[in-house]
C-alpha cells in the first residue's frame, strides 16, 4: 500500500511502538500485533490504520521466502485490518507531540537512533528526507540527557552537510 499524502510516518506514538516492536530479537508476532492493533484502536481513524496496514506489509515483505507460516500469519491480520479500514476521511491531522514526555530518556535514545540510522543511509545518498529530520530534530528536544548521544547528534549535524554536497541516488523522495 502506498503511503497518502495527508499521512504522515513521523506520528509520535506511533514512532515509538513501531521501534518498540522492531528487530530480529523480538520474534513474538502475537506480541507485536498486539501492541499496533491497541495504537490504532486508541483512536480509530484511517491515518493510524494507514501506518498499521502499512508496517503490516513491510513486516510480511520480509518474511517471504522464509518462513511461509508467518508471511501466512501476517496476511490473516491484514485481512482483519483490511475489514476494519475507516473511511479516509476520517484523518487525525493534530500531532501531539507533547506525548513524548511520557516517555523515558531511554526509550527516546533508542527511537533517535533507530531514526538516525536509516535518515544517514538516506543522508549518504544525498537524499535529506525534510519530514524525518524535522521529527529527529522533535525527538531531540525531548531527550533530557543528550551525553549519551553527543557522537551521534554531531554525526547527524555532519551527514545533514554532507547530503547536500552530493547527487540525490534515490529514484523516490518525499518533502
Amino acid at each position: 500500500m502506498k503511503k497518502s499524502a495527508d499521512v504522515t510516518k513521523y506520528e509520535p506514538q506511533w514512532q515509538i511502538i513501531r521501534s518498540i516492536v522492531k528487530g530480529k530479537y523480538n520474534n513474538n508476532l502475537d506480541e507485536k500485533f498486539s501492541l499496533v492493533e491497541n495504537y490504532f484502536k486508541q483512536t480509530y481513524s484511517y491515518d493510524r490504520w494507514e501506518r498499521v496496514y502499512n508496517w503490516s506489509e513491510g513486516l510480511q515483505r520480509g518474511f517471504r521466502n522464509k518462513n511461509e507460516e508467518k508471511v501466512g500469519y501476517i496476511q490473516e491480520k491484514l485481512d482483519y485490518l483490511m475489514s476494519l479500514k475507516p473511511d479516509e476521511s476520517n484523518i487525525c491531522h493534530n500531532l501531539n507531540y507533547e506525548i513524548l514526555n511520557n516517555y523515558s530518556n531511554d526509550v527516546l535514545i533508542n527511537l533517535f537512533k533507530d531514526l538516525l540510522k536509516r535518515n544517514i543511509t538516506w543522508l549518504q545518498g544525498g537524499y535529506l528526507n525534510k519530514e524525518l529530520n524535522e521529527f529527529i530534530d522533535i525527538v531531540l528536544y525531548y531527550i533530557k540527557d543528550k551525553n549519551k548521544i553527543e557522537k551521534q547528534i554531531i554525526s547527524l549535524n555532519e551527514f545533514r552537510e554532507y547530503s547536500k554536497t552530493v547527487k540525490c541516488t534515490y529514484k523516490f523522495v518525499f518533502y
